[in-house]
């Protein structure tokens, strides 16, 4: 017979408390699951279907890193049992794979701080009043429409203007050795 949703939060309560984590059961009415969550952003999620406990990993968001561990065990089994096999089975490759997804996040988070702060560089040239996470001003520049910063090292103008003004720009970059 399977565990109601009430026997399934407890198994998981006393599983969570021998991990040395937290259980947030009952995210759902329909079914039985819910999260371990533990130290430096462990996640994982668990659910009851079918006489079996499965146990899938789960990341921080904004990482493209989804190698995803699962395993699943017997809904029998006693939470020390239960608790031997997340560490035996689970734990390990799941340890691993987070650390790849934190470093990945940290490149990320990395790779958007240096774009937001060459457009910040531009706003404050223009006087310009940049709002929170955008990478674009719109400068009170009769030619210029748009400035955007395109990732950590690239920024775009977007110029409108005669072909004489386009090869001012250009004659003026050369002048610089920027061609």
């Amino acid at each position: 017979m399977a565990m109601s949703k009430n026997q399934f939060n407890e198994k998981m309560i006393e599983v969570a408390k021998i991990l040395g984590m937290t259980w947030e059961g009952g995210l759902s009415k329909w079914n039985t699951s819910g999260n371990f969550r533990g130290e430096n952003q462990v996640n994982i999620w668990a659910r009851n279907a079918k006489g079996k406990i499965n146990f899938s990993s789960c990341y921080p968001t904004k990482v493209m890193y989804r190698d995803r561990v699962e395993i699943g065990v017997s809904e029998d089994k006693t939470p020390e049992q239960i608790a031997k096999d997340i560490q035996r089975r689970f734990l390990p490759t799941y340890l691993v794979n987070l650390k790849e997804a934190k470093a990945q996040i940290e490149v990320h988070n990395n790779y958007e701080a240096a774009k937001q702060a060459n457009i910040e560089k531009i706003a404050t040239y223009f006087g310009e009043q940049l709002w929170e996470g955008r990478t674009c001003i719109y400068p009170k520049v009769k030619e210029i429409d748009k400035i955007e910063a395109l990732n950590d090292c690239l920024i775009k103008f977007t110029v409108e203007g005669s072909p004489e003004l386009a090869i001012q720009i250009i004659e003026l970059l050369q002048e610089k050795g920027r061609t």
